[in-house]
């Protein structure tokens, strides 16, 4: 019984902890990610839900990054903002912002 609880609690911790640093890596499965037109300066990184284990829904998160990444160019200024989006860790795709 020992034993069992004792691998329990480690069982918590090692959970725990992972949940605690899973901050979303730019260009990684499960994440989408806005760059600077140098593709290499992240603008943004969200991470998608998984609604099972192995698979991601980008369609969940992809709209919400482009409109987080529209307000943080349309910030800088009015005219055109060039950018790429990444999903997962597929290529890097041109975008284009246009801020009134």
């Amino acid at each position: 019984m020992k034993l069992a609880t004792s691998l329990f609690a480690a069982l918590v911790l090692v959970a725990a902890t992972a949940s605690a640093d899973s901050s979303p890596q730019p260009g990684t499965k499960g994440t989408v990610t806005a760059f600077e037109p140098d593709g290499t300066t992240v603008i943004a990184v969200r991470a998608c839900p998984s609604p099972r284990a192995g698979t991601f829904s980008y369609t969940a998160c992809g709209p919400l990054l482009r409109t987080e990444t529209r307000a943080l160019l349309c910030k800088r200024g009015k005219g055109r903002h060039d950018w790429k989006y990444q999903i997962g860790d597929g290529p890097l795709l041109g975008q284009v912002t246009q801020c009134r």
